[in-house]
Order: C-alpha cells, then sequence, then structure tokens
C-alpha cells in the first residue's frame, strides 16, 4: 500500500503540472484570440473612419467646386442678349459687351478644368453609387456651360444641374448613413422661421402699442398698415 500511495503521489506530482500547464495555455490562446478578434474590429472601425473622413473630404471640395462654376455660370450682368445682339447684328454696330463675352468664354474653358482634378480625388475614394451621381452632375454641368450664350436654354440647363447637385448631395449622405435633406425640406424650414418671425414682430407691435397708450398716446404707427405720426 505505501509503494501504491507513493507512486500515486508520483503520478499526480508528475500529470498535475502538465494538465495545468495545458490549461493555462489553452486560457492564454482564449484570451490572445479575444484580444486579437477586440483589436481587429477596432482596425476595422477606425479603417471605416478614415475612409469617411477621406471621402467627406473629396466629396465636399467637389461639392464646393462645382456650385462655383454653376454660379459663376448666372449671367447676372445680362451679357447674352439675344434681343441686343439681334439689334446689333442687324445695324452691324460694334457690340459693346464683346470683351465681356470673351471673358466669359474664357472662363468657361476654366470652369472645365477646375472640375477635373476634384472630380479624379472622388473617384480615388468613392463607391460605385456616389460616382454615378457625380458623372451625372458632371454631365449636367458641362451642358450648362455649352449654353452660356443661349439664355433660355441656359436657364433649363442650370435648373438640371441644380436637381443633380441635390441629388449627389443626398446620395453622399446616404452613403455616410444620414438622412436625405431636400430642397423641399430647406423650403419648410424657411416657412416656419418666416411664420415665427411674423408671430414676433406681430407681439413685438402688440406690445409697443400697449406701451405708447399707456404712456398717453392716443395713436400709434401701428393703428394702420399705413402707419401715422402719433399723437398725445
Amino acid at each position: 500500500m505505501g509503494c501504491a500511495f507513493s507512486l500515486g503521489a508520483v503520478v499526480t506530482a508528475v500529470v498535475a503540472p502538465i494538465i495545468t500547464a495545458r490549461s493555462v495555455r489553452a486560457s492564454d490562446k482564449r484570451k490572445a484570440d479575444q484580444e486579437k478578434a477586440m483589436q481587429d474590429r477596432k482596425d476595422e472601425r477606425e479603417d471605416k473612419m478614415r475612409e469617411q473622413e477621406n471621402l467627406y473630404t473629396v466629396a465636399t471640395e467637389y461639392v464646393e467646386v462645382c456650385s462655383s462654376i454653376l454660379t459663376d455660370a448666372i449671367d447676372t450682368k445680362g451679357i447674352f442678349n439675344m434681343f441686343r445682339d439681334m439689334f446689333y447684328n442687324k445695324t452691324g454696330e460694334a457690340d459693346p459687351m464683346a470683351a465681356l463675352k470673351f471673358d466669359r468664354a474664357e472662363k468657361v474653358v476654366e470652369s472645365n478644368k477646375r472640375i477635373a482634378m476634384p472630380f479624379n480625388k472622388l473617384r480615388l475614394a468613392a463607391p460605385t453609387n456616389v460616382l454615378d451621381a457625380a458623372s451625372r452632375l458632371n454631365a449636367a454641368i458641362v451642358t450648362v456651360m455649352k449654353q452660356t450664350t443661349e439664355p433660355f436654354a441656359a436657364q433649363v440647363a442650370m435648373k438640371t444641374a441644380g436637381e443633380e447637385l441635390e441629388n449627389f448631395i443626398n446620395v453622399f449622405r446616404r452613403e455616410l448613413g444620414r438622412e436625405e435633406y431636400t430642397e423641399s425640406d430647406a423650403q419648410k424650414q424657411v416657412l416656419t422661421f418666416m411664420e415665427n418671425l411674423k408671430g414676433q414682430v406681430e407681439a413685438y407691435m402688440r406690445e409697443a402699442k400697449a406701451d405708447m397708450k399707456a404712456a398717453g398716446f392716443k395713436t400709434t404707427p401701428w393703428d394702420n398698415t399705413t402707419g401715422q405720426t402719433p399723437t398725445k
């Protein structure tokens, strides 16, 4: 019995550390696997954030250039006027807007160059759905540029380009997980602001009239729509 006990004790003394070591190694491996999985998820999130930040940067630059081109394309000075052109063509007189027309034509060429670089940056970072929207916007802007000398056609082209710009912005917003924000949404906020402003003005007028009446004035500037000189 003594010998058996001694042998069992020896076996236990030898086997137990082996089992313990294997358990520790297994535990360490599980812990290492968990830590690796956590790190992988963290790296994936950081990579996604960097991609979105880069996409936001290039898309913002692209939208700024497109907006600038469309703003510059508006003929606020009426350089191209069909009726004036008909007059000078008929009389043979020199067009006083000739120099401005040449200058505007050069700007059209420059505009086409300006849009190329931000669009190429977008191609490096954006997914296909965003690039599809950008390509349509590019085509719309080019159409606006081609219609520079045609006032009526330019208005239609400008409207289409504005719609494509809004579409691109909303495609981009969806790509970043944000809700769409359309022109009608913006218009609703403008109307809400105007209603609030109207209410504030009316409240001010009521308070001002009450104060003037309390001060002894028989009339106030707000007694009718045309206004009048207050009298005591």
